[in-house]
């Protein structure tokens, strides 16, 4: 990735959790450490992993969670623990994420928890951790992003097309709206292949020409979609290890934003990520 002005927005970008966020954050530190960088914020493309009560979870998360617990590890967050005072409470530098994340909704979460705090909440994101690090971005709203003396509006339409999310009155809501950044979860019909993917996603991204597109859904190498007009779409990874011993490719990447006309998006793919196993990214922190 090349260095921009100083001035750029910085914003990381991740593919799937499905609750490893102990993974994801020391992925970002590690970035902010090796690029001597600091993140403005952290945007996410759904199965977050919002499971606050393990007897809830859906089959496919109950399975995985059999042999990896990060899969439920959000009550670890969602109070303050020891392991979510590491990256949030301030005093552990080495650990220490500044930004917020940023997310939507995916096809594996606790929806009537969200939808709960959808009932309660007003607009814009709502904290779900203690710390209130981590934004629920509701479908059909928007959030902006202040920072470095630049503005960015990032809009959600989380969840799949058949299934928990990406209501009519979502994508309505969203069309009547400026939109820099659009969150989905769900790739937009033909971004991967001519029949897979939202349709909805795609005629919303025709209507309100985003420069940028985030999905994931398909734990795919991350990559560039099929771009419509001028709008630039990305699939991310599950951040997580299909192979035991290497991250997932393009499971993150890093968005540089001055403005909509000079704005990049580059997938990290430094040396350093090898340093990273299933077996030991709990203990690996990284240059000091």
């Amino acid at each position: 990735m090349t260095n921009r002005d100083h001035d750029a927005l910085r914003i990381a970008v991740l593919g799937d959790l499905h609750g490893h966020f102990r993974l994801a954050l020391t992925l970002l530190k590690r970035w902010e450490t090796e690029h001597n960088q600091t993140l403005d914020a952290i945007l996410q493309v759904g199965d977050f992993g919002v499971w606050p009560t393990p007897y809830k979870l859906d089959p496919p998360t109950a399975r995985f969670a059999r042999r990896d617990p990060d899969e439920i590890s959000f009550p670890e967050y969602q109070q303050m623990t020891p392991e979510s005072s590491k990256f949030f409470d301030g005093r552990n530098p080495e650990h220490s994420i500044d930004a917020s994340i940023i997310f939507v909704k995916g096809n594996h979460e606790d929806f009537e928890h969200l939808e709960t705090l959808e009932r309660h909440h007003g607009q814009g994101t709502i904290p779900v951790d203690y710390f209130q690090r981590f934004h629920y971005l509701p479908n059909g709203q928007t959030t902006r992003i202040h920072a470095r003396g630049h503005v960015v509006t990032v809009g959600g339409l989380g969840g799949i097309e058949r299934d928990h999310g990406t209501r009519d009155q979502d994508v309505a809501a969203l069309c009547g709206t400026p939109v820099d950044i659009l969150l989905t979860h769900e790739p937009y019909r033909g971004g991967v292949e001519v029949w897979k993917g939202s349709l909805k996603s795609l005629r919303l991204i025709h209507a309100i020409r985003p420069s940028f597109v985030f999905c994931g859904h398909y734990h795919i190498a991350g990559q560039e979609l099929e771009r419509i007009g001028n709008t630039k779409g990305y699939i991310l990874n599950e951040v997580n290890f299909r192979v035991r011993h290497r991250l997932n490719p393009g499971c993150f990447g890093i968005l540089e934003w001055t403005s909509p006309q000079d704005a990049s998006f580059s997938f990290v793919e430094d040396a350093w990520l090898h340093d990273y196993t299933r077996d030991n990214y709990k203990e690996v922190l990284g240059r000091k």
